[in-house]
């Protein structure tokens, strides 16, 4: 072994590898409620692992976790775990939210260059739930944690039909999380569940009193309602961006039409004839 290799040996172990990395980051996203500026994600985590007497005492330790935090990111984009919201924000996909921690620490950049998704086998039936059989679920999770945020309760929902129905496809699960999304708020509208300034669900008493087929019942009766009134919603922001459409054309044309008029009056003005020279030209031409 050469001495640039002993060198280097220690530098490289004591930093963090590259899958070490990728539940904090997970874990810093949590902490956020779910989504959040890269940025403050990759610097929570980058100074975490600086805390490491062992890593900081290297000057270059800073400039290679960011450079490793980097390509956990594109680990975790390319594996569907993280959603890269433009250039500054990440978000947790519903997928993120299933995967167990174990398998996530598995992954390694070789994942990157052979496969793009993290296989976890659960063999049963694949049934996706509707809005009221996941409002029952909701009021259970909630029975049994009395305060839990939006983020805590989707994530209770998609890891139960992930692993009891097998729901692991990232379609599915989007599908899944747009269903609990619907069975949150109408239970919300129907004051089976509040939450407080923090953000934190829980029950109300009316909530505590009804039982599960209850619950579903009121889903089930209130999803038209509740889809009408996204409909029409969806109804009036299209008027509304029709109308914005309508004045800008208006606009243009007002301005296109005022341009020219611009135009016309400040056009170079023609030379007129100089009428008497013509007129002495054509008296000597006579004589």
């Amino acid at each position: 072994m050469t001495t640039a290799k002993r060198k280097k040996e220690p530098y490289y172990s004591a930093m963090p590898s590259v899958s070490s990395l990728l539940n904090p980051i997970l874990h810093a996203l949590r902490e956020r409620g779910g989504n959040g500026p890269t940025d403050k994600v990759t610097s929570e985590v980058e100074n975490k692992f600086l805390q490491d007497a062992m890593v900081n005492r290297f000057p270059s330790a800073r400039l290679e976790i960011h450079s490793r935090l980097n390509r956990a990111l594109e680990l975790l984009s390319k594996t569907g775990l993280v959603c890269r919201k433009g250039l500054y924000s990440l978000k947790l996909t519903p997928k993120a939210l299933v995967v167990p921690e174990s398998a996530i620490e598995n992954l390694s950049e070789e994942t990157l260059r052979k496969k793009h998704s993290v296989d976890i086998v659960v063999e049963s039936e694949k049934t996706l739930p509707l809005p009221d059989e996941i409002s029952s679920d909701i009021l259970e999770f909630l029975s049994e944690k009395p305060k839990m945020s939006a983020l805590e309760i989707e994530e209770r929902v998609l890891q139960r039909y992930a692993y009891d129905h097998g729901i692991l496809e990232a379609e599915e699960l989007e599908q899944v999380s747009r269903r609990a999304l619907t069975a949150r708020r109408i239970l919300e509208s129907k004051h089976l569940i509040t939450h407080d300034s923090d953000g934190m669900f829980q029950l109300t008493g009316r909530g505590r009193s009804v039982n599960p087929l209850q619950a579903q019942r009121i889903a089930r009766l209130s999803i038209g309602t509740y889809l009408r009134h996204q409909l029409l919603k969806l109804r009036l922001f299209m008027e509304e961006q029709a109308q914005i459409e309508t004045r800008r054309h208006i606009f243009e044309g007002i301005s296109a039409f005022l341009l020219g008029v611009g135009r016309y009056f400040t056009r170079p003005k023609r030379r007129e004839p100089q009428v008497e020279l013509v007129r002495e030209k054509q008296a000597t031409y006579s004589d």
